[in-house]
């Protein structure tokens, strides 16, 4: 696990909390490096999450990231991840052999009443865990190329009033003609007031625009979204957190209409547990889609510390499309993690996962153990 480190400001926070961007840790000094290591060996018994005839894969993973954040001044910081995804498989016919990289460059500059930013994005990943894990789909493992790049701003207009807002245009491509490339651009933004100091209202308009650059899925077409979100940022106490924003979607294309969107997340901080509850019901976009479509999805998450150097996280994901490609998948598990020393982490992890779609239901279970290296002031 890489670390990251940024200064913090309330007012950039609350933009990242209603636009949703990646949150800032708090760090001093002009320059920051992180290097992460993780090795795993992974057992899937069913990649392909075939209804019958299943055919099981061993997965040899190695996942270096090297992260540099630099301070040009008090406002001012820009950062860089480097990364890579090398895999190995026995089994090439269901679980490809991968040599994917990924870069993230971000500029950002932050003064008390506001914050200003710019991001680029570039990956490459297994169309397996992509699609899966965005659409609730299943796809044969291939590869997904995608690039966007962003900006993003918070300014207070009075002591409580805040405007903030995001743009983003991804290029999503696909090496197989089994896939639909698309473009898809959003915009959002909007105003919040400050209740109090940890009580929020906020509106917020949203949209977007998918556009197909392929016409190999014949239902393939360009499609467009248009929202409104109100929304409530509050505390339930000095350990729960939770924040909720509802209102409606139009959406044009194949799955024309109007429908509710929404999210809501409940947070929690002890002393020797943590945890959350998210619902995030919104427009999406993804290689099967053949448009913007309505996505419905919920974690839950847990961590319990048993001991002072253990801990075991448990996980449920739901993904439940509504449109025209509609499925539903499932995945559980959990993950034990033990630290061996301040730079060295071992884990073992299970997971459970299922998909219940037009062509039938399959499931598969996967296993693996994993030895990480992270070293957070590199």
């Amino acid at each position: 696990m890489s670390i990251n480190v940024r200064r913090c400001r309330s007012g950039f926070v609350l933009a990242v909390l209603l636009c949703g961007q990646v949150p800032l840790a708090c760090a001093s000094g002009p320059a920051q490096q992180s290097v992460s290591m993780p090795a795993e060996v992974e057992f899937d018994s069913n990649p392909r999450l075939a209804q019958g005839n299943a055919s099981s894969a061993v997965r040899y993973r190695l996942r270096p990231q090297y992260s540099y954040t630099y301070h040009v001044d008090d406002a001012n910081e820009w950062s860089a991840v480097l990364g890579a995804n090398l895999e190995r498989s026995n089994n090439t016919q269901v679980s490809a052999n991968r040599q994917d990289p990924s870069v993230e460059l971000k500029w950002q500059q932050e003064t008390p009443t506001s914050s200003w930013g710019l991001n680029a994005n570039y990956s490459k990943a297994s169309t397996r865990t992509t699609e899966f894990d965005q659409t609730g789909t299943v796809t044969a493992d291939r590869t997904q190329t995608n690039r966007s790049v962003g900006a993003n701003f918070g300014k207070y207009l009075t002591e409580r009033w805040m405007a903030s807002g995001a743009i983003n245009q991804q290029w999503v491509d696909y090496d197989t003609d089994a896939l639909v490339s698309y473009r898809n651009a959003s915009v959002n933004g909007g105003v919040s007031y400050d209740l109090a100091a940890s009580e929020k209202l906020s509106v917020f308009f949203s949209g977007g625009h998918y556009s197909p650059s392929a016409n190999n899925f014949v239902l393939a077409r360009s499609s467009s979204s248009l929202g409104l979100m109100f929304g409530y940022i509050g505390a339930l106490s000095d350990k729960f957190d939770w924040s909720v924003q509802a209102g409606k979607i139009k959406i044009t294309g194949l799955d024309a209409g109007y429908y509710f969107q929404g999210k809501m997340q409940v947070n929690y901080k002890g002393d020797y547990a943590s945890g959350g509850a998210s619902f995030n019901r919104s427009a999406v976009a993804g290689g099967q889609t053949g448009g913007l479509t309505v996505s419905n999805s919920l974690r839950l998450q847990t961590r319990i510390e048993v001991a002072e150097r253990t801990a075991i996280d448990f996980f449920y994901t739901l993904t439940k499309n509504a449109g025209y490609n509609g499925g539903r998948t499932n995945s559980m598990g959990a993950n034990y993690v033990f630290q061996i020393s301040p730079f060295w982490r071992l884990n073992f992890n299970v997971q459970r996962k299922t998909a219940d779609q037009r062509a039938g239901y399959a499931g598969a279970n996967v296993v693996g153990i994993g030895l990480n290296y992270t070293h957070p002031d590199f």
